[in-house]
């Protein structure tokens, strides 16, 4: 894959201050082993499979190729895309994110294969942080392939990030009670990622978020009978519109617009 730096590291870095970048960094995160991709589904990762993580040695600032499974049945999590100018801008770019909802999760790329997905868990695998996001090699190539400015990685990185917000708050399992899918639970993230964009939008209002906006309706599914139904994609996108209506149009805090999507969900 040929990557513009120019456009991704500008677009990534604008959006978020690179001032930040060393404190994500700093954190490092563990190599996570024999962890079975037919385990990871959807978008959550139960803190139940947490037995099948093996912690290892940290290593701030790790720039080394991302390393990959040695079994098709296991992983690794490690933090880098192996490019070193890429891991900055989107350090500094995860920070502000980071920044924006007040929560700090680990971060790290894993071999998803030919099973592109992203996930987020409670279960912070690296000390002193709230919860795990993990973003497939594979996924994060296809995003970027499809909107090389970034932006579409950032909608994925918030959305994710927007479950580890919902998983600390403690309303994870109150959004979802009674449901027959975890639905609200997704278009909450979904909102929470459509704040966001309206958040970059207002900093940046010559950048383009179109293909964000279509890689939140490609993500769509029509499996309403099924537990780990999302949402349809019209429902995905409505709600992150109006997520984004919220940052953008009335310029509402990010502890607003939690709150504002929790009482959206409950009403789809």
């Amino acid at each position: 894959m040929i990557l513009d730096r120019r456009v991704v590291i500008g677009l990534l870095a604008g959006c978020a201050c690179c001032g930040g970048a060393s404190s994500i960094a700093a954190q490092g995160t563990p190599q996570i082993t024999k962890l079975k991709r037919s385990e990871v589904k959807g978008c959550r990762l139960p803190d139940g499979l947490s037995h099948l993580l093996t912690e290892r040695g940290f290593k701030a600032g790790n720039t080394a190729r991302a390393s990959h499974s040695s079994s098709a049945d296991e992983t690794k999590l490690v933090r880098t895309t192996g490019n070193r100018d890429m891991d900055l801008a989107l350090d500094a770019a995860l920070y502000k994110l980071a920044e924006t909802f007040q929560i700090f999760p680990g971060f790290g790329f894993y071999d998803d294969g030919d099973e592109p997905n992203a996930w987020a868990m409670s279960k912070p695998l690296v000390p002193n942080t709230d919860g795990t996001v993990g973003f497939g090699q594979t996924y994060f190539k296809k995003w970027l392939e499809f909107d090389p400015s970034g932006v579409a990685i950032l909608a994925t990185a918030a959305h994710e990030f927007g479950h580890v917000w919902l998983f600390k708050s403690g309303f994870y399992d109150k959004v979802n009670t009674g449901q027959s899918t975890v639905k609200r639970s997704e278009l909450h993230a979904d909102f929470l990622c459509g704040y966001y964009m309206g958040i970059l939008k207002a900093r940046n209002p010559s950048a383009s978020f179109w293909k964000a906006g279509e890689k939140i309706f490609q993500i769509g599914d029509f499996n309403v009978r099924s537990p780990d139904h999302h949402g349809t994609p019209d429902e995905r996108v409505r709600s992150a519109e109006e997520g984004f209506k919220a940052a953008f149009i009335d310029k509402r805090t990010a502890g607003d617009a939690f709150k504002i999507g929790l009482d959206y969900v409950v009403k789809v």
